[in-house]
This record gives C-alpha cells, sequence and structure tokens, in this order.
C-alpha cells in the first residue's frame, strides 16, 4: 500500500516500528526492503541481505529460499551479474534439504530463470519447468503458478515449439482471469497475439 500510494514517510514509521517489535521475524525487512526497490537500492540490498542471513541463521529454508531469490533477481536487473550467480548457487545448495515440493518448484523456477537470462541451455531450463510445472499444478499458489508458465512459454517459444508455447499462454490466461490478475491476463494475450503472428509468419495458413 505503502507503494502504490507513495506514503513513503508513513511507510518508513510504519516498518521501523513493527521491527523494532519483532527483531526476530525476517519476514519484515525482506518487506521493507521491496519499499526501496527503485528509490534506494543500497537499502533495499541491506535490507535482503539482513533478511536472508536472518532465516538461514534460525534455519527457515522456505525464507531463504523465497528472499534468496529476490535478492538474485534484484542483482540482476541491477547489472551485477555474478553476485546473482552467488545467490543462485546458494539457494541450489538449498534443495536437498528441502522436502516440500513447492519448495523444490521454486528452486528449478529460479535456476531456469537464470539460465534464460544469462544465455544458458535452453533444454536444461525446459526440463526444470516441467519439473516445476508437474509439481506446482494443480494445487500451488497463484504466484509460483504464474512464475513457472510464464518462464516455460519464453523457453518453448525460444526453442521453436509455437503451439506448445500458446497452449502454455492460454493456460496463463485463463488463471490470471480466475485469479482477477488483469496486468498479467493482458500480459498473456500480448504473448499470444506475438507467437501466433510469428507462427504465421513461418508457417502461413490459409486467409
Amino acid at each position: 500500500a505503502a507503494v502504490r500510494e507513495q506514503r513513503w514517510q508513513e511507510g518508513t514509521e510504519v516498518f521501523d516500528a513493527i521491527v523494532r517489535e519483532h527483531p526476530d521475524n525476517y519476514w519484515l525487512p525482506l518487506a521493507y526492503g521491496h519499499m526501496y526497490r527503485e528509490r534506494d537500492p543500497e537499502r533495499t540490498e541491506a535490507l535482503y541481505r539482513r533478511a536472508a542471513d536472518g532465516f538461514r541463521l534460525h534455519g527457515n529454508i522456505e525464507g531463504e529460499i523465497v528472499w534468496r531469490s529476490n535478492l538474485r533477481n534484484f542483482l540482476f536487473h541491477k547489472g551485477r551479474p555474478q553476485d546473482a550467480a552467488t545467490e543462485l548457487a546458494r539457494v541450489l545448495a538449498l534443495e536437498e534439504s528441502a522436502r516440500d515440493p513447492l519448495l523444490k518448484a521454486q528452486i528449478w523456477t529460479l535456476e531456469a530463470l537464470h539460465l534464460q537470462e544469462t544465455g544458458g541451455d535452453l533444454g536444461v531450463a525446459y526440463r526444470l519447468l516441467k519439473q516445476a510445472q508437474r509439481a506446482t499444478f494443480p494445487a500451488g499458489p497463484y504466484r509460483l503458478k504464474r512464475n513457472c508458465l510464464s518462464s516455460l512459454a519464453i523457453v518453448a517459444f525460444r526453442m521453436g515449439r509455437l503451439d506448445e508455447a500458446l497452449a502454455i499462454y492460454k493456460t496463463l490466461e485463463q488463471l490470471a482471469a480466475a485469479e482477477r490478475d488483469p496486468r498479467e491476463q493482458a500480459a498473456a494475450r500480448y504473448s499470444i497475439l506475438n507467437v501466433s503472428s510469428t507462427k504465421e509468419s513461418l508457417l502461413p495458413t490459409p486467409g
């Protein structure tokens, strides 16, 4: 709400207060870091690291996976691929300890994303995302299903699997509509248009 309404001072005061009240709740500095992603990247990174290190110290595997994933994405898009790769390696090291299939699906999805963004092996990324899809559907949380399908569609498209990419984007559109997520639904429709256009340019059909 603070980010959406740009209520920076009020948001800062609220977070400062609840972080003082609950110093061992490491979800708080993680959420707090979101407020500064565009306004103060150094503060965001410090808060993310505080959260990730706190989760590691207390053996909270779920928390560490979630927030090191956030940290990896943040660092990569700030032009720091080596630092992002370091955080990915730390997440991958947690896979053996993760018993929940949904946690494993988060790890596989993150690794596949990293491969896509760094020019890695798309075949490996595809295999990881298919594993994540099997673990996530039908009962997984919306955000994980959305991320998995979005990445899988991109990989399928880049591998020339155009019909599969179209089918995935249509599933993603239906999923977003059911969750009343108009932004993701619009993005899926736009992707359907682009993939359909590419398919027609390569394999034209009558009309």
